[in-house]
């Protein structure tokens, strides 16, 4: 199935690279990987793609927001502060034809359904939605094009959803759909 596509984000890679390996042999010869380190949980975050199609170029950046700029992370009502994330978004520049885009991969911490957890994944995907909003107005820009994408967490695509309206609050949006796509085993949360 990856080699259906021009890029593949892949997020939970472990740590021990046996598995990817595996099928990366099974890809043809023009794909190629970049992956982060282990982070949270002993996990890595992946990009494949065809590098026939697409121009890997020079920014590759895990997302880290430095303690001075936490302050600036907050949403009203929330009692919780951001303390930066569980496994930091991976981002990566390609080309296509003559446009520079970021992609950001991301996978927010879980938790639990307590109100703690909740507030936990909302922060960390305010702070997506907010250096996506930072960096697309910035003179200094490498590319405005940016898309976020991977597993947020995220119970319900829908206003009202804690998760889901803090990440577009800054002009993040999702495409739209014909159907709802559902990400777990019970096909009632919209986590990816």
């Amino acid at each position: 199935m990856i080699s259906w596509f021009d890029i593949v984000a892949i997020q939970e890679v472990n740590d021990d690279l046996e598995g990817l390996r595996g099928t990366e042999s099974f890809l043809p010869s023009e794909n190629n990987l970049i992956f982060t380190d282990k982070g949270g949980n002993n996990e890595r975050s992946c990009f494949v793609y065809d590098g026939s199609i697409k121009n890997q170029l020079e920014l590759v950046a895990e997302i880290a927001i430095p303690p001075k700029d936490h302050k600036w992370i907050k949403i009203d009502g929330f009692t919780q502060t951001f303390t930066g994330f569980d496994r930091n978004p991976f981002l990566c520049s390609f080309q296509w034809r003559d446009e520079f885009i970021l992609l950001i991969t991301v996978h927010s911490f879980f938790g639990s359904t307590s109100k703690s957890d909740i507030e936990r994944r909302a922060l960390e995907a305010f702070v997506i939605g907010r250096f996506a909003d930072l960096r697309r107005n910035s003179v200094n820009a490498f590319s405005k094009n940016i898309i976020a994408m991977g597993d947020f967490n995220i119970p319900k695509v829908e206003p009202g959803d804690e998760v889901y309206k803090v990440l577009i609050k800054r002009g993040l949006h999702l495409p739209e759909h014909s159907t709802k796509v559902y990400s777990n085993i019970t096909n009632d949360k919209m986590y990816d």
